[in-house]
């Protein structure tokens, strides 16, 4: 089946998440992975970072293929993947909507051809920047706890569970559109400029600083990059 314009062909590794992908979307399933391989010209690896090199270390690779790697801190060099091009990228799950981001390094124009079914695409620099736009996902992923409390709280002071959940989702999507389609100014322009004196953001804010609630968000970020550059086990 061609998605998007695509051909794609599912790997059997995770054999239920393979069916069910498959039964949603008509895809085919390839009977191995080394029947994946030798069909494709570009190739997703989504595995968890630690069962990288092994997913890949007895597979055949051709001159021209692609080989994706989105497995956090995994570099094309540390795998044995011959002849082909090894590209670093990294999504989040809304990719499936066509609503993530994709950042990639180094550049490669058949790589991104692919990628920019997922989202807006953003060549990386460097490993290093790479690396920064990896833990831009982990951050994404720290919203949906900050999303909880949101619901937690809403439903608390007696709000509807359902109308709880759509309220904070829509206070996540709002602000994120606003600052996509309307606000150039820098944010802390915007901030300063929403949380007037003696008003419910202003006290918000206050009380957050007072509790280092805002720059704990920033340390957290430290500690993932830590880890994706295998500075923290």
């Amino acid at each position: 089946m061609r998605a998007q314009g695509l051909r794609v062909i599912l790997s059997p590794r995770g054999a239920a998440k393979a069916k069910e992908l498959s039964a949603r979307h008509g895809l085919e399933i390839a009977p191995d992975n080394q029947a994946l391989v030798d069909r494709s010209d570009v190739v997703f690896l989504a595995t968890r970072p630690k069962d990288a090199a092994a997913t890949v270390a007895a597979l055949r690779w051709r001159e021209g293929q692609r080989l994706v790697i989105f497995a956090a801190g995994v570099r094309p060099a540390a795998l044995s993947i011959g002849p082909a091009v090894g590209v670093r990228a990294m999504a989040c799950a809304a990719c499936a909507h066509g609503e993530s981001t994709v950042v990639v390094h180094p550049d490669d124009p058949v790589a991104r051809g692919v990628l920019e079914k997922l989202g807006p695409v953003f060549v990386m620099p460097n490993e290093a920047a790479l690396e920064a736009g990896t833990v831009m996902y982990g951050y994404y992923a720290m919203l949906f706890g900050l999303m909880e409390e949101g619901e937690r709280w809403a439903t608390a002071q007696g709000i509807p569970d359902q109308a709880a959940r759509d309220i904070v989702a829509w206070c996540f999507r709002g602000a994120g559109t606003m600052r996509l389609h309307d606000i150039k100014e820098p944010l802390p322009d915007i901030v300063a400029s929403l949380a007037t004196p003696g008003g419910l953001t202003e006290r918000g804010l206050n009380s957050l600083r007072s509790e280092d609630g805002i720059a704990a968000w920033g340390r957290a970020m430290d500690a993932q990059l830590r880890k994706v550059r295998g500075q923290d086990k």
